[in-house]
């Protein structure tokens, strides 16, 4: 798996957002630091950022243990050293795939599946509970490249395509009807 050490822990980037309540997102990433064969590290905004601040006056101890690693410089380089990336509804997320990595999402109350990755084809990318994504992040590390690069191609066009000309194919297939 890219991003994981051989012999090593697997490497999980969980990506805060704001649009997700905190409290949700919570019990997540306490199973998740409960795991000895994960390497735990949290995404935060570069700037301020409102489920850091959060976590700070509510649940400061999980900001403290020592198996979690904080970032907060750009999304290509947190995902570069992740081997699975997990949230649950920023588009940062999805953008694992353009490195050929694995996307989870969790449920939140407000976001639930917004992207349609429970039912994916290959697998399923969508964890119902903290005990789901734990099996889930397992689950995704024998993903195939070729999953991945149509999970990319699905979201993000064709990468040998000019970009608009990608929306304009979409648009007209919509219009279509398929």
């Amino acid at each position: 798996v890219a991003g994981q050490p051989p012999g090593g822990p697997l490497r999980v980037l969980v990506v805060s957002q704001e649009a997700a309540a905190p409290r949700e997102v919570l019990p997540y990433l306490k199973l998740l630091l409960q795991q000895k064969d994960i390497e735990l590290t949290l995404k935060f905004r570069p700037y301020r950022d409102g489920c850091e601040q959060w976590r700070l006056q509510h649940a400061p101890d999980i900001l403290r243990q020592g198996n979690l690693k904080i970032v907060r410089g750009s999304m290509q380089e947190a995902i570069k050293e992740a081997s699975v990336v997990v949230g649950g509804y920023s588009t940062g997320v999805l953008e694992a795939v353009l490195q050929l990595k694995a996307p989870v999402y969790f449920r939140t109350q407000k976001w639930g599946d917004y992207y349609s990755l429970k039912e994916h084809e290959s697998q399923s990318f969508f964890a119902e509970s903290p005990e789901e994504l734990v099996q889930k992040i397992h689950a995704v590390q024998s993903v195939s490249v070729e999953a991945l690069k149509e999970l990319r191609e699905q979201y993000f066009g064709d990468p040998y395509k000019n970009g608009s000309a990608w929306v304009v194919d979409q648009l007209e297939q919509k219009l279509r009807g398929r």
